[in-house]
This record gives structure tokens, C-alpha cells and sequence, in this order.
């Protein structure tokens, strides 16, 4: 008799076990699914960063007729300006109507003629996409 109720239990602890690993491994492969690798990025000089992004786009100061994105970088430093955005992100495919936590690679590529750093932003991950009403 206690070898039948060791063996039950045994059979219970093993399919708890397995029930977990495939919990686990079901957990995983969504991540995996969701991560960009845009190796447009790497280097030297590249910076890994969270970048915010608003759900909904503004006019482009360089050109009025554009619309850019509007993100902000230092979210939790005190900075909660929302500031137009004229790059793309490379591997970032913006749908409006959503705010976005990303995870992105910087790197400096350059000078403008102003003397200010030109940099290049390629997506990492997406941290969240959380659907936020339009304003309008």
C-alpha cells in the first residue's frame, strides 16, 4: 500500500513538473517572438536605452508638413516633456494609438554641421505596446 501511494504521488509531482517546464517554455517563446535584432547598431560608440513613445505623432519642426513621433527618453529623471521624434527607429514599425516602451540601441554616427552628435537608433525589444485612447 505505501508503494502504490508513493508511486501516485511521484506520478503527480512528475506531471506538476512537466506541466511547469512547458509553462515556462510557452513564456519564453512569446518573448523570443517579440524581440527585434537590428544590427545596424552595433559598435563602439552604441548606448543600450528605454525609449518612450506617445500614442499619437505631432508635426515635424524641420518640416511642417511631416509628422513625427513624439518620445521621450528620461522618463523617470524628471523629464516629462514629450519631444517630436525625426528619425526612424530601425526594425520599428509605430502603429498610432499606442504607447511603447522600447528598448533601443544608440549610436553616434556622426556630427551635423552644427557640431551637435548625429545618432542612429535601432530597436531592441518591445518592452510594452499599451493601447491609449487619440486626444482628438
Amino acid at each position: 500500500m505505501l508503494k502504490l501511494l508513493r508511486t501516485n504521488n511521484m506520478k503527480r509531482y512528475v506531471i506538476l513538473f512537466i506541466g511547469m517546464l512547458l509553462a515556462v517554455a510557452a513564456c519564453n517563446q512569446d518573448k523570443q517572438e517579440q524581440q527585434v535584432v537590428c544590427d545596424q547598431c552595433e559598435g563602439l560608440l552604441s548606448k543600450t536605452m528605454t525609449m518612450y513613445v506617445d500614442n499619437e505623432m505631432t508635426r515635424c519642426p524641420s518640416n511642417p508638413n511631416d509628422m513625427c513621433m513624439r518620445v521621450q527618453f528620461d522618463r523617470y529623471q524628471g523629464d516629462t516633456a514629450w519631444v517630436p521624434f525625426e528619425q526612424e527607429i530601425c526594425g520599428f514599425d509605430y502603429e498610432p494609438g499606442y504607447m511603447y516602451v522600447l528598448e533601443v540601441q544608440r549610436k553616434k554616427v556622426g556630427k551635423d554641421a552644427d557640431g551637435n552628435p548625429l545618432y542612429k537608433y535601432c530597436l531592441l525589444h518591445i518592452k510594452s505596446k499599451t493601447p491609449e485612447p487619440m486626444k482628438k
